[in-house]
């Protein structure tokens, strides 16, 4: 359910970080999408120096241009269940925004799929596992940009994010400023060391990040009633991979992906 990160609702994660998680006899590793990660400074003043003055002077420009236009927009991390409640449907309206007309196969692709996910940030939001992190117009409570995230010890994992792509707000850079506050905020708290981006090579992953967690697949042989089927799940994952760290495959395969979904 959340990739890697192990807890009550994903508790036989399908992806490993770990090259020697899984016995040989048991399981086949197979390399999967690798995962950015930062490392986070001690304190703000160290996260500004990781950046030039005109990198926060063109956030803070931005800033004042957005508020010009359209008054202030406030970030906020949200754990309390109420908040969770109002937000959540918000962020699910997003995401569908985000990827209308384009193939995914994420679960929030479905009122269903994204229900559970929402019941797991509730759960897990009051443990103090999981938040969410929101940056939304103060007027009228817009939201342009979300982070899902959940928490293991010490690492803040950046589960999902999107942001808004309403053309009126193309030029102010709302993915920037949601990060850069999102980061802000996982340095202050004190209570992470990493930053993890989770899987995806975006440029904007790479931009903060310090290093590359290479993951695996795990390809159970209990999961298939013949050895036919285990090895053909090894080999399904190993084209997989092929077509995601090849540029001509993977460009081929989504227009072919959002050709038959655009069909009516």
């Amino acid at each position: 359910m959340f990739i890697y990160v192990q807890n009550r609702f994903n508790t036989k994660p399908t992806v490993t970080r770990l090259a020697s998680a899984a016995a040989p006899s048991e399981c086949a590793l197979v390399p999967y999408i690798d995962a950015p990660l930062m490392v986070l400074p001690r304190d703000t003043a160290g996260l500004r120096a990781l950046r030039s003055s005109g990198f926060w002077r063109k956030r803070a420009a931005e800033r004042r241009k957005f508020e010009t236009e359209f008054g202030a927009a406030a970030f906020k991390v949200i754990t309390d269940a109420p908040s969770l409640k109002l937000w959540l449907p918000r962020v699910h309206e997003l995401f569908l925004k985000r990827w209308a007309g384009e193939h995914s196969g994420s679960k929030w692709m479905t009122q269903q799929g994204f229900s559970s996910f929402s019941q797991a940030m509730i759960e897990l939001a009051a443990e103090g596992q999981a938040c969410l992190a929101i940056l939304y117009r103060e007027d009228n409570e817009e939201l342009l940009s979300y982070g899902y995230l959940v928490e293991s010890p010490r690492t803040l994992h950046f589960f999902q994010h999107a942001t808004s792509t309403d053309p009126r707000y193309k030029s102010h850079r709302l993915g920037q400023a949601f990060l850069t506050q999102l980061l802000s905020y996982a340095v202050q708290s004190e209570r992470f060391d990493s930053f993890d981006f989770m899987i995806g090579l975006q440029p904007y992953k790479l931009e903060w990040a310090t290093c590359i967690q290479r993951t695996w697949r795990i390809i159970d042989r209990k999961e298939h009633a013949t050895s036919a089927g285990f090895y053909m799940a090894i080999w399904r994952a190993h084209a997989e991979e092929f077509v995601r760290r090849t540029p001509w495959a993977y460009a081929c395969g989504k227009r072919l992906l959002n050709f038959r979904l655009r069909r009516p």
